[in-house]
């Protein structure tokens, strides 16, 4: 049985689930399962989500690892795009997650020590600052298996299995904001104005008993 059948499957099982299951949010999110995860399976190569961001925000990328291979899958490394800052890199049982800056250019985030069976994928989660300028982002990712062999999936070299986002311009009051200052903007916005001459506090007398 290929992965595809494997999660049709237990989706399937969702939705013949008690009637508590069957109102209009649940069945929203199960028809999102499909449309997300459903083609990424069934073409069996690694990817990433979503597709649509903001520059210069913040975001939490999710990479989607199946296995189709006899052997199972033992290690992932995405590469990561020139501006992008990784906070933090999600820690999943079994498996050693890290973030390698280094070098500049080549900076990756990688899990490895696990192992994914055939026909079952893992999900790997990492919360990011966006390049600050609006651009699509073509992701890179190496598959490791424990054979010794592996996999290349997107870049220039492999379109057809290409996953991207496209990172849409900043709007709004933080546009051209560097994310550093953001936190300086917010302490800014809570300070109580400043007492002068020119602008006394209300005088005692006025005040009500």
């Amino acid at each position: 049985m290929h992965c595809a059948e494997v999660l049709s499957n237990a989706l399937t099982r969702l939705v013949r689930l008690p009637t508590a299951w069957h109102v209009p949010r649940m069945r929203a999110v199960i028809v999102a399962l499909f449309v997300l995860v459903l083609p990424v399976v069934a073409s069996a190569h690694v990817a990433v989500v979503p597709d649509q961001s903001d520059a210069g925000g913040w975001e939490r990328y999710t990479i989607l690892v199946p296995t189709e291979k006899a052997s199972p899958t033992v290690r992932v490394v995405l590469k990561l795009p020139m501006g992008m800052d990784v906070v933090a890199v999600e820690s999943k049982p079994g498996w050693q997650g890290s973030y390698n800056p280094f070098p500049i250019g080549a900076a990756q985030v990688e899990w490895k020590g696990g192992r994914i069976p055939e026909n079952e994928f893992v999900s790997f989660e990492f919360l990011a600052w966006n390049p600050p300028a609006a651009r699509v982002i073509r992701w890179e990712a190496t598959q490791w298996y424990e054979d010794g062999t592996n996999d290349r999936w997107g870049g220039a070299a492999d379109p057809e299995h290409a996953s991207q986002t496209t990172l849409k311009p900043s709007s709004g009051a933080a546009k051209g904001m560097h994310r550093h200052d953001a936190p300086h903007a917010a302490a800014d916005k809570k300070s109580p104005p400043a007492v002068s001459d020119k602008n006394p506090p209300p005088a005692a007398a006025d005040k009500k008993p």
